[in-house]
């Protein structure tokens, strides 16, 4: 009875087994991925005998996809923009083989290529209205601007919001150094500044290399060492 009851559990066995099945992709840690993290994307499926190949791959577009590695799981240090993405993995047993769906790795990045720009631009007079507005390059978006005027050795908040853009009409005082600060949840950048000069109404780009360098070197935040317009 005892040699009867084994061969029914490996007959069982047998008509168990089956090709990969149910095959996924997790993302380890989970959550926003921010560049210069590490990320580890690994390939599951439910396969009997158990998988012996796992091949992974990047979608092009979609009838185009490309190979990157055959291992369980994926493994990216110092992520950069360029791995975002849409990735996904083939399991394969002697049974037959089985693809996941597509996992999109979306890596988040402070602001970028952060600018003001002055629109009517040409002659401007006294009285006119004027927008400047704070572009950038940016995910996830910026949910805040912040804009301010330097004018001597003063710096003043002019407004703070979710819209890039801020509306001035020429009049006296109006003179000034004038930028933003574009904010994410990742980081912030400074922008390069628009001066606006009385009489005249003249308006000038002007570039703040030493600033954004010194806030490259702390992480893009403003600090005690790391005040506006002076490093």
């Amino acid at each position: 009875m005892q040699g009867k009851h084994w061969n029914d559990e490996e007959v069982q066995r047998k008509m168990n087994t089956n090709a990969p099945r149910n095959t996924s992709v997790s993302v380890s840690p989970s959550g926003d991925i921010e560049e210069g993290s590490s990320v580890t994307l690994t390939c599951s499926s439910d396969a009997n005998p158990p998988v012996h190949n796992y091949t992974w791959y990047r979608r092009k577009n979609e009838s185009e996809s490309t190979w990157i590695r055959q291992r369980q799981t994926y493994s990216i240090t110092n992520v950069s923009t360029e791995h975002s993405g849409l990735y996904f993995c083939k399991a394969e047993n002697k049974h037959g083989a089985s693809q996941s769906n597509t996992t999109f790795l979306d890596v988040f990045y402070f602001p970028r290529m952060t600018s003001a720009s002055l629109t009517p631009s040409g002659d401007l007079q006294e009285g006119d209205s004027v927008t400047l507005t704070c572009s950038n390059d940016d995910n996830p978006p910026v949910h805040n601007y912040t804009w301010y005027r330097k004018t001597g050795d003063e710096t003043a908040l002019l407004g703070t919001g979710r819209m890039p853009n801020l509306t001035l009409n020429l009049v006296p005082g109006v003179d000034g150094l004038y930028h933003c600060d574009a904010q994410n949840k990742v980081g912030s950048k400074n922008s390069t500044a628009i001066r606006i000069l009385m009489p005249g109404l003249k308006t000038e780009k002007y570039e703040a290399p030493a600033l954004q360098q010194c806030c490259q070197r702390n992480h893009h935040w403003f600090t005690a060492g790391c005040p506006a317009w002076s490093c």
